[in-house]
Parts: structure tokens; sequence; C-alpha cells
């Protein structure tokens, strides 16, 4: 019997040999066919660490411009109070100028009320003294 199962064995091997060896051209590749495949393999890695690298680039672009787009607001923000500080100025300023010039035209008139007053002032004072006198 071990005669037996050792021909049976030694049949199995030769015909998956013979069968393998029939195949073989339609399944392995020649050496040219099989530095294309690794160069295509190889292009393959380098292109999915240059995907990996520009997708890494385009969420940092993105921080970066949420970080852009939040200092503008704050930039915007500072005009808006800057332009009403600003109209606020120029409303006061022109208050003070028209106040500046009410005090001006007030001063440039004469005080005939001053002048006359104290000459009254003078001349009662003077009735006084010679009344008294």
């Amino acid at each position: 019997m071990c005669k037996c199962l050792k021909i049976a064995v030694s049949c199995i091997v030769v015909l998956m040999l013979w069968g393998t060896s029939l195949c073989a051209e339609e399944v392995c590749f020649s050496e040219e066919q099989a530095k294309g495949i690794l160069i295509n393999l190889e292009k393959g890695k380098i292109c999915e660490k240059q995907i990996t690298i520009y997708n890494e680039a385009i969420s940092e672009r993105d921080s970066k411009i949420q970080l852009l787009q939040i200092k503008t607001e704050a930039l915007e923000q500072k005009v808006t109070t800057i332009i009403n500080k600003m109209a606020t100025d120029k409303k006061i300023a022109e208050e003070m100028g028209k106040a500046h010039l009410a005090q001006i035209k007030s001063l440039q008139k004469p005080k005939w009320s001053m002048m006359f007053g104290s000459f009254g002032a003078g001349v009662m004072t003077s009735l006084v003294l010679v009344l008294l006198l």
C-alpha cells in the first residue's frame, strides 16, 4: 500500500508540475513586464505620498484662511469703530468751532453796558462822596 501511495503522490506532483509549466506562460510575466509593473507600483507609492502632502497643505491653507478671516473681521470692526469715533469727533469739533465763533463775536462787540455801568457807578460814587462831604 505504501508503494501505491508513493506512486500516486508522485503522479500528482508530476501532473502539477507539468500543468504549471504549460500555464506558466499565461500566468508569469516577462522581465520587461515585471520591470514595468514595479515602476508603476513605485510611481503609485510616490503619488500617494504626494497626495498626502497635498492634503496636508490644503488643510493648513484652510486653517490660515480661517485665521485671516477672523483677523479681517476684527479689522473691519476696528475700522467701523474708528469711523464712528471720527464722526463724533467731527461733530464735537464743529460744535466747539461754533462756540468759539460765538465767543469771538461776543468779544468783538463793544460793551456799552459795561462802560455805562462803570460810568454810572463812578457817578453814583462821586455823588455819594459829594453829599457826604
